[in-house]
Protein backbone atom coordinates (compact mmCIF):
# COMPACT_ATOMS: atom_id res chain seq x y z
CA UNK A 1 0.00 0.00 0.00
CA UNK A 2 1.45 3.75 -1.03
CA UNK A 3 1.74 6.29 1.65
CA UNK A 4 0.00 9.65 0.79
CA UNK A 5 2.85 12.41 0.43
CA UNK A 6 0.56 14.45 2.91
CA UNK A 7 0.45 11.75 5.45
CA UNK A 8 2.25 11.53 9.58
CA UNK A 9 4.52 9.32 8.78
CA UNK A 10 6.14 11.03 5.41
CA UNK A 11 6.21 14.11 7.36
CA UNK A 12 7.66 12.26 10.06
CA UNK A 13 10.47 11.00 7.37
CA UNK A 14 11.18 14.14 5.86
CA UNK A 15 11.90 16.19 9.29
CA UNK A 16 14.62 13.31 9.96
CA UNK A 17 18.54 14.41 9.29
CA UNK A 18 20.56 12.32 7.06
CA UNK A 19 22.23 10.49 10.64
CA UNK A 20 19.15 9.48 11.49
CA UNK A 21 18.26 11.77 14.37
CA UNK A 22 15.54 14.29 14.62
CA UNK A 23 15.76 17.32 12.76
CA UNK A 24 14.39 19.16 15.82
CA UNK A 25 16.44 17.52 18.59
CA UNK A 26 19.61 18.15 16.26
CA UNK A 27 18.79 22.08 15.80
CA UNK A 28 18.67 22.38 19.75
CA UNK A 29 21.82 21.02 20.44
CA UNK A 30 24.75 23.01 20.25
CA UNK A 31 27.71 22.69 17.96
CA UNK A 32 30.64 21.40 20.19
CA UNK A 33 28.31 19.11 21.98
CA UNK A 34 27.09 17.37 18.85
CA UNK A 35 31.00 16.90 17.57
CA UNK A 36 31.95 15.39 21.12
CA UNK A 37 28.43 12.99 20.85
CA UNK A 38 29.60 11.99 17.41
CA UNK A 39 33.36 11.49 18.81
CA UNK A 40 32.21 9.52 21.15
CA UNK A 41 29.82 7.42 18.29
CA UNK A 42 32.69 6.82 16.40
CA UNK A 43 34.81 5.29 18.95
CA UNK A 44 32.58 3.19 20.25
CA UNK A 45 31.78 2.10 16.49
CA UNK A 46 35.56 1.48 16.05
CA UNK A 47 36.06 -0.51 19.23
CA UNK A 48 33.21 -2.69 18.37
CA UNK A 49 31.60 -2.55 21.81
CA UNK A 50 28.42 -4.61 22.55
CA UNK A 51 25.34 -3.73 23.49
CA UNK A 52 25.19 -4.09 27.49
CA UNK A 53 28.76 -2.22 27.32
CA UNK A 54 27.27 0.64 25.26
CA UNK A 55 24.13 0.73 27.59
CA UNK A 56 26.38 0.89 30.66
CA UNK A 57 29.08 3.79 29.05
CA UNK A 58 25.41 5.82 28.33
CA UNK A 59 24.06 5.46 31.90
CA UNK A 60 27.35 6.86 32.76
CA UNK A 61 27.63 9.66 31.17
CA UNK A 62 23.79 10.67 31.39
CA UNK A 63 24.77 10.59 35.31
CA UNK A 64 27.42 12.98 34.87
CA UNK A 65 25.92 15.30 32.57
CA UNK A 66 22.09 15.13 34.46
CA UNK A 67 22.53 16.37 37.81
CA UNK A 68 21.01 14.85 40.50
CA UNK A 69 17.57 16.01 42.24
CA UNK A 70 17.72 17.43 45.65
CA UNK A 71 16.79 14.37 48.82
CA UNK A 72 13.68 14.53 50.33
CA UNK A 73 10.39 14.45 50.11
CA UNK A 74 8.65 15.75 46.43
CA UNK A 75 5.06 16.43 47.94
CA UNK A 76 4.53 19.79 46.14
CA UNK A 77 0.63 18.00 45.70
CA UNK A 78 0.38 18.17 49.32
CA UNK A 79 1.81 21.26 50.14
CA UNK A 80 -1.45 23.52 49.65
CA UNK A 81 -3.90 20.76 51.12
CA UNK A 82 -1.23 20.16 54.26
CA UNK A 83 -1.63 24.00 54.85
CA UNK A 84 -5.15 23.64 54.75
CA UNK A 85 -5.51 20.96 56.78
CA UNK A 86 -3.56 22.69 59.63
CA UNK A 87 -5.89 25.66 59.55
CA UNK A 88 -8.85 23.36 59.86
CA UNK A 89 -10.56 22.77 56.96
CA UNK A 90 -11.85 19.23 56.71
CA UNK A 91 -13.89 17.08 54.68
CA UNK A 92 -15.31 17.74 51.22
CA UNK A 93 -14.13 21.36 50.88
CA UNK A 94 -10.74 20.32 51.47
CA UNK A 95 -11.05 16.94 49.02
CA UNK A 96 -12.97 19.54 46.07
CA UNK A 97 -9.88 21.91 46.81
CA UNK A 98 -7.50 19.63 46.41
CA UNK A 99 -8.64 16.57 44.41
CA UNK A 100 -8.95 17.43 40.94
CA UNK A 101 -11.93 16.87 39.37
CA UNK A 102 -13.32 15.66 42.21
CA UNK A 103 -17.42 16.24 41.96
CA UNK A 104 -17.03 14.39 38.47
CA UNK A 105 -15.45 11.21 39.93
CA UNK A 106 -17.28 7.53 40.46
CA UNK A 107 -18.07 6.89 44.35
CA UNK A 108 -15.25 3.95 44.46
CA UNK A 109 -12.52 6.51 42.68
CA UNK A 110 -14.02 9.61 44.81
CA UNK A 111 -13.73 7.41 47.83
CA UNK A 112 -10.15 6.10 47.25
CA UNK A 113 -8.58 9.74 46.70
CA UNK A 114 -10.14 11.19 49.60
CA UNK A 115 -8.47 8.34 51.91
CA UNK A 116 -4.96 8.77 49.97
CA UNK A 117 -5.30 12.69 50.72
CA UNK A 118 -6.30 12.25 54.20
CA UNK A 119 -3.70 9.47 54.82
CA UNK A 120 -1.06 11.48 53.53
CA UNK A 121 -1.89 14.44 55.55
CA UNK A 122 -2.74 12.52 58.53
CA UNK A 123 1.00 10.92 58.04
CA UNK A 124 2.42 13.89 57.97
CA UNK A 125 1.39 15.34 60.75
CA UNK A 126 2.05 12.37 62.68
CA UNK A 127 6.11 12.90 61.01
CA UNK A 128 6.35 16.49 62.13
CA UNK A 129 4.86 15.81 65.68
CA UNK A 130 7.36 13.09 66.11
CA UNK A 131 10.06 14.90 65.10
CA UNK A 132 9.11 18.33 67.26
CA UNK A 133 8.66 15.67 70.15
CA UNK A 134 12.31 14.06 69.42
CA UNK A 135 13.46 17.67 69.27
CA UNK A 136 12.08 18.86 72.96
CA UNK A 137 13.37 15.74 74.46
CA UNK A 138 16.89 16.29 73.13
CA UNK A 139 16.39 19.90 74.07
CA UNK A 140 15.73 18.99 77.66
CA UNK A 141 18.38 16.33 77.98
CA UNK A 142 21.06 19.08 76.56
CA UNK A 143 19.60 21.37 79.70
CA UNK A 144 19.65 19.10 81.95
CA UNK A 145 23.27 17.68 81.11
CA UNK A 146 22.09 13.88 80.41
CA UNK A 147 23.43 14.46 76.97
CA UNK A 148 27.04 13.77 76.40
CA UNK A 149 27.02 14.28 72.37
CA UNK A 150 27.04 10.86 71.48
CA UNK A 151 23.70 9.73 69.49
CA UNK A 152 22.47 6.52 71.24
Amino acid sequence: MRRRPDSPASAAARSRDPEGGSAVMSARIPEPVRAAVEQLREAVDQEHLPYSVRDRLARSIRRQLVPRRKPGPKGSRLDGAYQDYQAGMRGLPLYRKHIRGHDHMSLWRRAFKERRLLNALQKRTSRENSRRQRSRSADSRRRFGECDGNPR
